[in-house]
């Protein structure tokens, strides 16, 4: 937008006169104030750095390690109309071999995948996605996926959530770790997730990204754990946690906390 001219206001806020400048523009529109005027009245205040005085987390190192397991096992359904297909090894570039053959073999020790010899009626293909520091093994489940029947499970909005949290103004955000990785498939459904790679065959152990119903299986999975849980809701694999205070929000985060270790 471009202002067609300023004007300085005064104005009161908590008792106390301000004269601010503003920006004039075209059409009849809320006024709004910037960044700057916010810190100079004292509605926010920039914070660089927070320490714990009491770390409610202190007690449950042992959930912020390594990668979990949902106490549940996921099967696959999918329509027996639609014919199996098996991919051939995609070529991986020769920068990339090494890198890919050692996150294999860390998957593999993970227990998130495991070799295939027999024959499977399914292969999909893999990809392999470069970030910034490390590389990630995902399959391509594209004609798998036109099998796969939806679980339609309620994915909540954005709106949703924030309609059920009044007044909240405390709050704290967990990330569950490879999230769909923590549930398991059964043999039937893991051998659909079979995947080619230039070393071999493989199958996923646990629910693979990609996979048409996985933040479905991933909701309901959460919210199922979540159940009972006071200022706690999840929107597939972030789990928010509120409270009016800091004490109700601490309360709350304890009891989800103890509710993981369970």
């Amino acid at each position: 937008m471009s202002p067609v001219g300023q004007v300085q206001l005064t104005f009161t806020y908590r008792k106390q006169k301000h004269n601010i400048q503003f920006q004039v523009v075209e059409g009849n529109v809320p006024a709004i104030l910037g960044c700057v005027t916010c810190e100079k009245l004292g509605m926010v205040r920039r914070i660089y750095e927070i320490k714990a005085e009491d770390d409610p987390l202190k007690d449950f190192d042992d959930l912020f390690s390594g990668l979990g397991c949902l106490p549940i096992e996921h099967h696959i359904k999918t329509d027996p109309n639609v014919s199996p297909v098996i991919h051939p090894p995609r070529k991986v570039p020769v920068a990339l071999k090494d890198k890919m053959v050692e996150e294999l073999h860390k998957m593999e020790s993970m227990g998130v995948i495991a070799k295939q010899t027999d024959p499977t009626d399914w292969v999909n293909s893999m990809v392999t996605v470069v970030k910034s520091n490390k590389i990630r093994i995902c399959m391509d489940p594209q004609d798998l996926n036109k099998a796969i029947k939806r679980e339609h499970y309620p994915l909540l909005t954005v709106e949703e959530v924030v309609s059920s949290m009044p007044n909240a103004k405390i709050f704290s955000v967990l990330d569950t770790n490879q999230g769909f990785w923590q549930i398991k498939l059964d043999d039937e459904s893991s051998k659909l997730c079979t995947f080619n790679t230039p070393i071999g065959r493989y199958r996923f152990l646990r629910l693979p990204f990609g996979v048409s119903s996985a933040n479905e299986v991933f909701q309901r999975a959460i919210a199922q754990m979540l159940e009972g849980l006071e200022g706690v809701i999840n929107v597939i694999d972030d789990i928010l946690v509120w409270g009016q205070t800091t004490e109700e929000h601490d309360h709350r985060l304890i009891k989800l906390l103890e509710r993981g270790r369970e």
